[in-house]
């Protein structure tokens, strides 16, 4: 025996029969219906009754809406799935925070770091004593080679204790945060252990689409799980339809600035070239009125040279 689920084709109604009988009655709108080769077909006895049957059934089943169990485990599993992957991001790097401060911490508790301290003052102590070998023993040179030993010494335990505080601290942050994630996991886990996780397809376990559904579900937009992801996918395509028009309108708006800004430099170039030629006119002009003063003064000097000469010319015949 197998059991399937079919579609009332009169109310909508999801219902479930065996596979292996040849009818089934909606328990809907109670209108009877023969299964035949997988397709099913309504048995009308009487149309008229039956239409109104299929009518109540449909109401009827909008007003219960989806399942109550499954509205119930979209929403209890909301948070607990829709923080899986940044829990899961968080603890990892977490984990990696513990591991490096924890090297850090042993490394300053090792041995070896404990009496870097001692080391810096021995240096020092040295160093003084070369001093002095060098410029004659004094008791003033070896008061100063201790002070300079004890400063090197508190100063050095002093940044050792510091550094030991600094990473003690920081390890114990970042393990107290990896402890309340693990806890925080834990508790989601409990939670999703109580309800059937395969009601949701893994592909829709993020918080945006089962919120989605949770609201189509519950605000009987949707009568199944089939349906309330049908109505997100269609939503996601109709927000990236408007993301690609927004992004084609930015495109569009830049591609015009584009023009704008051509336009404006083709027009500078046309004003520059109209200058150009206002300025040649200009310079035409002025030759060409440079020329008509010479030819005029040419004429000017030629008659009063005639008008001399011919003067003289009288003159010398008187």
């Amino acid at each position: 025996m197998k059991i399937v689920q079919l579609k009332c084709p009169g109310c909508n109604a999801l219902i479930e029969a065996n596979s292996d009988l040849n009818s089934f009655v909606c328990n809907y709108c109670g209108s009877s219906f023969l299964i035949d080769d997988e397709r099913v077909r309504i048995d009308f006895v009487d149309g008229e009754k039956t239409g109104h049957d299929m009518e109540r059934g449909r109401m009827r089943a909008h007003n219960e809406g989806a399942d109550p169990h499954i509205i119930e485990t979209v929403h209890a599993l909301i948070e607990p799935l829709g923080q899986y992957p940044e829990l899961m991001t968080k603890q990892d790097s977490l984990r990696r925070s513990v591991s490096s401060n924890s090297k850090k911490v042993n490394f300053i508790n090792s041995i070896v770091f404990n009496y870097v301290h001692y080391v810096i003052c021995g240096i020092v102590a040295f160093l003084g004593i070369l001093i002095m070998c060098g410029n004659g023993f004094s008791l003033g040179g070896v008061l100063w080679t201790l002070i300079l030993s004890g400063l090197s010494l508190l100063g050095s335990w002093l940044l050792v204790k510091y550094k030991r505080k600094t990473f003690a601290d920081a390890l114990e942050k970042s393990a107290g945060e990896l402890r309340q994630v693990v806890k925080n996991l834990a508790d989601n886990q409990t939670i999703i252990d109580k309800y059937d996780v395969e009601v949701i397809p893994e592909d829709y376990r993020y918080r945006e689409a089962m919120t989605f559904i949770y609201k189509a579900l519950k605000n009987k937009r949707a009568m199944s799980m089939m349906q309330a992801i049908n109505l997100y996918e269609e939503d996601v395509y109709r927000k990236e339809q408007r993301r690609l028009q927004e992004r084609q309108i930015e495109m569009q708006q830049k591609q015009v600035e584009m023009q704008q800004k051509q336009i404006r430099i083709s027009q500078r170039s046309l004003d520059m070239h109209s200058r150009q030629v206002d300025l040649q006119q200009e310079s035409n002009d002025l030759q060409r009125k440079r020329r008509g003063d010479f030819i005029t003064a040419g004429i000017v000097a030629g008659i009063g040279s005639g008008i001399v000469k011919g003067i003289i010319r009288k003159l010398t015949d008187d």
